[in-house]
């Protein structure tokens, strides 16, 4: 199977633990539709990563990776919203959910990262791609399951103030997610406008709309100017 297929699977898998936790927790609280907008955008994020993945690479991969983080926060909200309700004995089941979703979440943004360098040429890179994710992947799942090892004695989510296992892995996941998609995004706009200012300006019959076009969408920028 393809790594783009496996890291598609993970972030349409985040998205679907979000809406079934959330889902589960209005029709035991009383079914709000307000609180299933971020799983909405979320999945818009998706389907933006859906219908680009042919025409622009890049935003959709970005796109991918900000649903599936999206989808994380949503799923631990809801997880950390029943903690203090729960069982000592649930909890660990509970906080796996929370770790699963933020391990995935967080395979997805750093993948939608190395993918924005460019694709691998060598061996080597590929190599090296793999032992980047597999360490950042790990860091996160090694905070999440310290967490799950001492959820059913620490009350954790319990105390808003407190910095539990749990928090402390969410923080890590999110700091790691977050920062994969900006450098991303970093990466794949600073180039592209770069360029496409310098081209604007060496041609004179063609707008920076044009150029900007050209870079970021290719495939409709070069089907619009045959046309």
């Amino acid at each position: 199977m393809r790594s783009s297929t496996v890291v598609a699977a993970a972030a349409v898998a985040v998205l679907g633990l979000a809406v079934g936790l959330r889902l589960a927790d209005g029709l035991a609280s009383g079914l709000d539709l307000d609180v299933l907008v971020p799983c909405l955008i979320a999945a818009g994020c998706l389907c933006i990563a859906g219908l680009t993945r042919r025409i622009a690479s890049s935003l959709a991969g970005l796109s991918l990776g900000l649903g599936a983080l999206l989808g994380a926060i949503e799923a631990i909200a809801v997880v950390r919203a029943w903690l203090p309700a729960t069982s000592p004995g649930d909890r660990p089941l509970l906080v796996a959910l929370a770790g699963a979703a933020g391990a995935a979440a967080t395979l997805v943004a750093w993948r939608s990262f190395t993918a924005s360098l460019g694709q691998p040429g060598t061996d080597s890179r590929r190599r090296q791609e793999t032992l980047g994710t597999a360490l950042v992947v790990g860091i996160v799942a090694v905070a999440y399951g310290v967490a799950i090892a001492g959820a059913a004695t620490d009350l954790v989510g319990a105390d808003a103030g407190s910095a539990s296992p749990l928090r402390v892995a969410t923080r890590l996941m999110l700091g790691i997610a977050a920062g994969s998609l900006l450098l991303g995004a970093t990466a794949v706009a600073l180039p592209r406008f770069g360029r496409a200012w310098r081209k604007a300006r060496a041609s004179g019959s063609r707008s920076l709309v044009d150029t900007l076009i050209d870079e970021f969408v290719p495939r409709l920028g070069g089907g619009r100017l045959a046309a």
